[in-house]
């Protein structure tokens, strides 16, 4: 019982961390392209 919560617990986390880190490279790409259609 305890490996298995423990197992989604990471699985969880690293969801999230993956996801957190899409966003921000999405966010970026975003900024990027708009600076470079600025120019």
């Amino acid at each position: 019982m305890t490996e298995t919560a423990l197992f989604i617990f990471g699985g969880v986390i690293t969801l999230i961390v993956f996801i957190g880190i899409l966003i921000y490279a999405m966010m970026s790409f975003s900024r990027w392209s708009e600076r470079d259609s600025k120019i």
